[in-house]
């Protein structure tokens, strides 16, 4: 199916109707669902099965009815005390924490962290004064300055893009059968950089994600956009940066993490992580690519990823802010969890 590439106008910003109809991603979303029958070569079906000792897999196998019965009333409770869901994975986990293959680190596709080649009609658009827009849902996604600017060729967009993989992801996610397919086909959509919608993403401030019809942030917070699983980071021993404050309980706040998508921020940039199972997760960082981490040990894989950014000497932190599909229903939240909690157990 070949559909007309949708070019950028001050029209877009006319209404908010008009913004996110440019970013609706039609095109986009139709030559990512093409690639979904598409295996290509070293593709595997994942998540993998843990390998345990004998005697883990027997202890694993005989207490997953009660597991099963303690993770689902614990899954129930989360959602009245969000801090319980971390509880309720470790349980359906199981002895399935004693896996005997290395955690590995996969580079499935190299992308790069600026607008695609051949986007004038965005990148060399003259600024727009906030001041000219008449709709008031689009003069609360602008930054506090005068204009909105577009002039970010050859400059990192790593917030638009990174923000436009999560909705790609979401809108998508139903139609593979193996992550790494899924994610394969979302890095083609990087590897010359970022789209336009990238671009327009990294010139609004989108706050909580209403402009995507998604919901970036705490389900608990209803004002602001909040990110409510964060790595405190500290002065560096020598002086050159900064380090994670307590590397304990870094591991565990990563471990912790409900399966979904997240818009991960660092000093000065921002990716995506996508957790799969408690197995395997991808890593979106548009300065270097889709990565994919399997194993029980993803945490201290990924931990090193954020170094990098932590040449600031500014203090800072490593947040990790869910984003959801909407509508958000208590129930939807719930049933989703149950289904994971079942994937976690008779994995």
């Amino acid at each position: 199916m070949n559909l007309p590439v949708q070019r950028f106008s001050s029209d877009v910003l006319s209404s908010f109707n008009n913004a996110r109809r440019f970013l609706s991603g039609e095109t986009t979303i139709a030559e990512i669902t093409s690639k979904q029958h598409t295996h290509g070569p070293g593709t595997s079906c994942i998540p993998r099965q843990p390998v345990l000792a004998t005697h883990w897999k027997v202890l694993h196998i005989i207490t997953a009815p009660l597991r099963l019965i303690t993770a689902l009333f614990l899954t129930t409770v989360s959602v009245l005390i969000p801090t319980v869901y971390p509880l309720a994975q470790r349980v359906a986990m199981g002895y399935n924490v004693y896996d005997q293959q290395p955690t590995t680190v996969t580079l499935l596709k190299k992308t790069i962290n600026q607008p695609q080649k051949g986007m004038e009609d965005i990148t060399a658009h003259p600024p727009i004064a906030v001041s000219s827009l008449t709709d008031p849902r689009m003069k609360k996604r602008t930054f506090d300055e005068p204009c909105i600017t577009f002039d970010h060729h050859n400059k990192g967009i790593c917030r638009g893009m990174s923000d436009w993989f999560n909705y790609l992801y979401l809108q998508t996610q139903h139609l593979f059968e193996h992550p790494r397919d899924h994610m394969i086909a979302l890095g083609n959509v990087f590897i010359k950089g970022g789209p336009r919608e990238a671009v327009l993403l990294q010139s609004l401030h989108i706050n909580k994600g209403k402009l995507l019809n998604v919901r970036m942030g705490s389900l608990q917070y209803k004002k602001q956009f909040v990110a409510p699983y964060v790595i405190a980071l500290k002065p560096s021993l020598n002086g050159t940066g900064l380090a994670v404050a307590n590397y304990n309980r870094a591991i565990k706040t990563i471990e912790n993490l409900p399966l979904g998508s997240y818009r991960l921020l660092v000093p000065k940039h921002a990716c995506a992580f996508i957790k799969v199972s408690p197995y395997l997760s991808y890593f979106f960082d548009p300065n270097f690519g889709v990565l994919e981490i399997a194993g029980i040990k993803q945490a201290a894989k990924l931990l090193p990823f954020f170094e990098l950014y932590y040449k600031s000497k500014q203090k800072g932190v490593v947040a990790f802010a869910p984003v959801y599909q909407r509508p958000i229903r208590h129930m939807d939240t719930i049933f989703a969890r149950f289904r994971d909690v079942l994937k976690t157990i008779f994995s």
